[in-house]
């Protein structure tokens, strides 16, 4: 009897024991319905469905959780996940939790979701030279959830992600979204900056190098673009430098490309850039900085344009084509100005005539009252002509001016002619002053190389059998108004009166 009872003691005890173990091996898992801090555990899957029924356009999901609780809000549910001390995290931030559940139920230590309805943020660069406060880290105005969908109370078709949201900030950002700001902080760090300086100057048409374009203190006014960052500058032309000032160097290293305009009097002949920073020279506009503070300087050099004749006052004949083309901005754009009676000569071309370097030819750039004939004149050989008048001389002259006829001065003045043989160019500027006469007559080629002017009474002339050539470096500007060739220049028929050539 006793024994009975001890075995029927045993066998209680066992299944106690046995049920004890078995309640043991059923794990439970909660979730809470939060309507204040009191939490209402409840059983729930790994995954639960957080999205609040009255804004399905937000779904949201505890993954991975076996304790979480519903805290509605507006524009979307919630997740709260808590932790098996009884912590509770809302958006991954602690909030007041529930008392602990039952204390035989297993409550694993959950995975917490991504943060929900959290803003991105961005490198805000500069809005300008102004600006107090570039590259730092500012948040964006919408928020957004893991998977980049806007879950704040918004329009319907407002931007959904960073990137989008980010247009809103171009061209004042790096265009690279963080979740975190420290790291954002780490990232958004200015860039090393240089100066870019350029000018603009009149060189020789025989420039050919960039110690002929720096060497040029002509100065001319020019406008000039830098790219990056896309702005104009102007230089003065007193020889000072448009410059631009903290330009951004990125990638370690950063090309830029510089433009220019000057007076449509000029071309482009030579562009010289040269860099302190590591040291670097070269022609071109395109260079680069890789170095914080590096300077880069250009000098840009320009000669005279297309060379075209102008005159003034007086008759022009041609007996074949006459050809000069006026170009744009010239004050007045003619071909033949007034002289000072207030009437321009009649122009006379032979075969045709072109003033316009576009598809026209230039019929009302001839002058004020555009006088126009056509006309041939009989064909006279003025350079047989004159040398029978002049005593037709044979013997080249002996005056010192003509001992190097490629390097002839002004000769004194005289009565009779000067005559050569052979190709002759003048050397330096001319002044035939009031009561002189000078008369060369040139068996050969005559290459005007510097300016032939007139005071007073004073009176010159060529007499050529062969080309005149006013060479590329003699001229002015179109809005000048003093004259750069004067006196009478006679060509025999095979000759040709040339203004220049680039």
């Amino acid at each position: 009897m006793k024994s009975t009872f001890k075995l029927i003691l045993f066998a209680a005890t066992f299944i106690l024991m046995l049920g004890v173990v078995l309640y043991g091996r059923t794990p439970k898992a909660y979730a809470q319905v939060c309507e204040s801090t009191a939490c209402d555990w409840q059983p729930c899957n790994y995954s639960y469905d957080c999205t609040d029924p009255l804004t399905p356009q937000y779904p949201q999901t505890c993954t991975n959780v076996q304790n979480c609780c519903v805290i509605p809000q507006e524009g979307g549910g919630s997740c709260t996940c808590c932790d098996d001390s009884g912590a509770c995290y809302l958006n991954g931030c602690p909030v007041t939790g529930p008392s602990d559940p039952p204390a035989d139920t297993p409550i694993p230590t959950p995975t917490v979701p991504p943060s929900y309805c959290a803003p991105w943020y961005y490198c805000h660069t500069s809005d300008g030279d102004t600006d107090p406060s570039p590259y730092t880290c500012r948040a964006t105005t919408g928020f957004y959830n893991a998977d980049s969908i806007r879950c704040d109370s918004v329009p319907p078709n407002a931007p959904n992600s960073c990137a989008t949201n980010l247009g809103l900030y171009v061209p004042n950002t790096t265009g690279t979204c963080y979740i975190q700001e420290s790291t954002c902080q780490t990232n958004c760090v200015a860039p090393p900056t240089g100066t870019v300086r350029a000018r603009t100057m009149v060189v020789p048409q025989t420039a050919t190098s960039c110690t002929d374009v720096t060497g040029s203190t002509n100065y001319i006014p020019g406008t000039l673009a830098l790219a990056p960052p896309g702005t104009v500058q102007s230089a003065p032309g007193d020889g000072s430098y448009a410059a631009w000032n903290n330009v951004q160097i990125h990638g370690g290293g950063e090309g830029y490309f510089l433009s220019s305009s000057v007076s449509s009097n000029y071309v482009l002949k030579l562009a010289c850039w040269n860099r302190d920073t590591p040291a670097g020279s070269g022609t071109g506009t395109a260079a680069s900085m890789s170095v914080n503070g590096s300077n880069l300087t250009w000098d840009i050099g320009y000669v005279s344009g297309t060379p075209w004749t102008q005159a003034s006052g007086g008759d022009v004949y041609a007996s074949g084509t006459l050809r000069s083309f006026v170009p744009s901005g010239t004050t007045p754009r003619v071909f033949s100005t007034d002289g000072s009676g207030g009437y321009p000569g009649v122009v006379t071309y032979g075969t045709s005539y072109d003033l316009d370097s576009g598809t026209g030819q230039g019929g009302t750039y001839i002058s004020s009252t555009n006088w126009l004939v056509n006309d041939t004149l009989p064909a006279v050989d003025y350079y047989e002509y004159f040398w029978h008048r002049y005593g037709s001389p044979a013997t080249s002259t002996t005056d010192p001016a003509f001992d190097n006829l490629l390097a002839v001065t002004k000769p004194p003045s005289s009565t009779t002619p000067y005559y050569v043989v052979g190709d002759l160019t003048t050397s330096g500027n001319w002044s035939v002053g009031s009561g002189e006469s000078i008369v060369i007559i040139v068996d050969g080629n005559l290459t005007i190389n510097g300016r032939v002017n007139i005071t007073g009474s004073g009176f010159i002339a060529f007499i050529v059998n062969g080309n005149v050539t006013v060479d590329t470096t003699v001229g002015a500007t179109s809005a000048s108004t003093t004259p750069v060739v004067e006196g009478i220049y006679i060509t025999s028929p095979i000759g040709a009166f040339v203004s220049g050539r680039l």
